[in-house]
């Protein structure tokens, strides 16, 4: 089935079924040698998702149209895929962070408490308090010093210069447990690594005038 039309000018529509295929781009002996042993002994697999206009069954080798309008066959894996991914663990000093942070912008009178007695503490919302950018904006040092403590005022040395060792210090935090809170949520120390016969392969898949090569088409 597939429903079509145009508006403003574009034409749209939206076909069924969406599923998604998988196919093999490189078998474990055409690999680049530097890769960890067990990333060797796999083959590299492709999974992206398109419009297929006959019916299909999980298993059979069909050929998609992706939203870029690339044809690409490969085995189909799921009918009418979900998003899987998500974005990891809840990190708790965040989601304190974040109660604090929306109640100063909602102009709450408010005091900051440990976790284990409930988070913030809220008293009446102002009136007339105006949420608007330009206002918020206007309010960006004191919504700053409320929320974290810091006045960077205090630090301004000229028109462009800081006293970084000073801020830092004020921040109750070295720079060993900085980066031992960067480690623990995998933040910072992960090496960028430029794959170049990955991005090889991947301009040699894409079209003309086209980015480079991406799972959604």
């Amino acid at each position: 089935m597939a429903v079509g039309g145009q508006g403003g000018g574009h034409e749209y529509r939206c076909a069924t079924p969406w599923v998604e295929i998988g196919f093999v781009i490189l078998e474990p002996h055409e690999r680049t040698g530097h890769l960890p042993e067990d990333t060797k002994r796999v083959p590299y697999y492709c999974r992206l998702k398109g419009f297929v206009t006959e019916e299909p069954r999980v298993g059979e080798v069909v050929e998609v149209e992706t939203l870029l309008g690339r044809r690409v066959s490969g085995e189909v894996l799921g009918l009418n895929p979900p998003f899987s991914h998500d974005f990891g663990e809840p990190v708790p000093e965040l989601i304190e962070a974040g109660l604090q942070a929306r109640a100063i912008l909602d102009g709450l009178d408010t005091r900051a408490t440990a976790p284990s007695s409930g988070g913030v503490e809220t008293g009446h919302m102002s009136a007339g308090r105006d949420l608007g950018y330009d206002a918020v904006m206007g309010r960006a040092a004191q919504i700053l010093r409320a929320a974290a403590g810091i006045d960077y005022a205090d630090f301004r040395l000229g028109r462009l210069e800081y006293d970084y060792e000073g801020l830092m210090a004020a921040t109750g935090y070295s720079l060993n447990d900085v980066a031992a809170i960067q480690r623990k949520y995998k933040v910072g120390d992960t090496p960028l690594i430029e794959l170049r016969n990955l991005s090889r392969l991947a301009r040699s898949w894409r079209l003309p005038a086209r980015g480079t090569y991406s799972g959604q088409g």
